[in-house]
């Protein structure tokens, strides 16, 4: 099949690419930098022409209320123009728990929006919800740093590889749309304090990472299993310790 993976040359739009080509179907990177805006509509009529299924695993470049601007726009210039070229399946990746975390948070309400977007749409459709990547977890860590603490909420996280994401988006694109939403996570749930500090001790940070009820997560209070995948989600085989030892040998 012709695959376009709109965020093509992200990090999970690369391996996803590689993974799709690597198994004989014709995967296109589409991003600004290959040509295709889904902003400005620029180059999606000539990159969709003859695809299949297109998957969009790109991203707000902001974290804040421009984010509902920009999938709003994206996403409804990219429907329409895969109803244009015959589109028989769209593929969108999100996050595990985004209906959860929308109402405390812009950029979460922002992404409920463009998944509402492609239900009301006139493509058939899967919605891949995935548990954040290990490849966050420094970042995570450093803004919920003062000082030399990292305060962290005792809320429970699945995390997962970009490289597994990548193969759950595959499978989803290849398959016959859900019209609905799967989702997929890591192998084990940790408590996100416990799992920061093994993260941070991995890399040789001295950072001193501490439990904090009142700590928040990217401005949002957590319930303990707010990030948690549902009992039917898909849940692959990476484990911590081995994308640690994986990440050391490529340093």
């Amino acid at each position: 099949m012709k695959i376009v993976v709109i965020g093509g040359t992200g990090l999970v739009g690369a391996k996803l690419v590689h993974t799709l080509t690597e198994h004989g179907h014709d995967a296109i990177a589409a991003a600004p930098s290959t040509g295709v805006n889904t902003v400005t509509g620029e180059g999606l009529s000539t990159v969709l022409a003859g695809a299949q299924v297109v998957v969009d695993v790109s991203n707000s470049p902001t974290l804040d209320g421009a984010a509902l601007e920009f999938f709003n726009t994206a996403t409804t210039n990219l429907l329409k123009a895969e109803a244009e070229a015959g589109v028989r399946h769209h593929v969108a990746l999100s996050v595990v728990g985004t209906d959860r975390l929308a109402p405390q948070s812009e950029y979460f309400a922002a992404k409920l929006a463009q998944e509402a977007l492609i239900a009301a749409g006139p493509i058939p459709y899967t919605i891949v919800h995935a548990t954040q990547f290990f490849e966050f977890l420094k970042t995570l860590a450093d803004a919920a740093t003062v000082g030399n603490t990292v305060s962290m909420p005792p809320a429970y996280f699945q995390p997962m590889a970009a490289t597994d994401v990548a193969e759950g988006v595959a499978i989803a694109a290849v398959g016959d749309p859900v019209n609905g939403i799967t989702e997929i996570g890591g192998p084990e749930a940790f408590l996100l304090p416990d799992l920061i500090r093994t993260a941070l001790t991995a890399r040789g940070d001295a950072r001193e990472v501490v439990a904090d009820p009142s700590a928040q997560y990217w401005g949002i209070k957590l319930e303990e299993r707010t990030l948690i995948p549902g009992h039917g989600a898909t849940l692959f085989d990476t484990r911590l310790e081995d994308w640690i030892l994986e990440t050391a040998a490529k340093a």
